[in-house]
């Protein structure tokens, strides 16, 4: 069961979920050894990247879910240590049903038209039209150079 009181904010997923994996191997990645430290860390205190790279490694998805989305309705473009809104890709990628625990949130795949809460001024009219886009965003303008990256004559 889901709660989202102070008190469970006050716990860690390992406590959440009774289920304590100890320390991380002595030859673990940066990566695996940072999942193992916020799986200790109390929910309440974990940051938007901390949401976002345990939600990208499918660790506690039934009990982060709900905050990620609380953190979403204040900033849907809630930016991690990526870019703006990395935290909301995060969360529209498919998850295993398995994870969620059957907490009945399915699969976040489908219509946007259902986060419409989470883009200013939207409505659900608004789900079929799609703008055209001549180039990445501000913040992503560095994305081009990928997109270009080993082609011949590439700017």
């Amino acid at each position: 069961m889901v709660t989202s009181s102070s008190a469970q904010e006050s716990r860690s997923l390992e406590q959440i979920e009774n289920d304590y994996w100890g320390d991380p191997p002595p030859d673990a990645t940066r990566l695996i050894a940072t999942v193992h430290a916020l799986r200790r860390k109390p929910i309440g205190a974990l940051d938007t990247e901390d949401l976002r790279l345990l939600l990208l490694q499918q660790e506690g998805v039934e009990v982060l879910t709900p905050l990620a989305l609380t953190k979403l309705e204040a900033d849907p473009l809630a930016e991690g240590d990526f870019y703006p809104g990395d935290l909301f890709e995060q969360l529209s990628i498919p998850v295993d049903e398995d994870l969620l625990g059957g907490c009945g949130w399915g699969v976040f795949g489908g219509s946007f038209d259902e986060f419409a809460c989470l883009e200013a001024c939207s409505g659900a009219d608004e789900g079929d039209q799609v703008g055209r886009v001549d180039r990445a965003p501000a913040g992503l303008c560095r994305f081009d150079e990928f997109e270009r990256h080993g082609q011949p004559g590439r700017a």
